[in-house]
């Protein structure tokens, strides 16, 4: 779904093909920012809108470099998911205490 949404980008021009994986590899540290914020979205509404500021062409890549920097980002992305789900496997195990239901759900309206 992730990547989905980012299809029309792609379409107009704006994402590269390569991107699309990237769109769902970097989904796995916004749902940790997440996770680890007590289920504040402020850091990874920062941290989306910091890389839709920042663009391939702001740093200097053109040409053939250009074509190859969306999958070098998305080999870089996939370390990064590996690291922090390797360092930190236990935010991976449970929901953050703001995320979970205090009150249990009764028998009846649980089917």
């Amino acid at each position: 779904m992730t990547a989905g949404w980012h299809v029309p980008l792609v379409v107009l021009g704006s994402l590269a093909p390569a991107g699309l994986p990237s769109t769902v590899a970097i989904t796995f540290l916004y749902v940790w920012l997440v996770n680890r914020t007590d289920g504040s979205l402020l850091m990874p509404l920062l941290f989306h809108a910091s890389q839709g500021a920042l663009t391939f062409g702001m740093l200097g890549f053109t040409g053939a470099d250009a074509d190859r920097v969306p999958v070098v980002y998305f080999g870089v992305l996939v370390v990064a998911v590996a690291v922090t789900i390797g360092f930190d496997h236990t935010a991976w195990r449970s929901a953050p205490a703001s995320a979970v239901n205090e009150e249990p759900v009764p028998a009846a309206l649980a089917h």
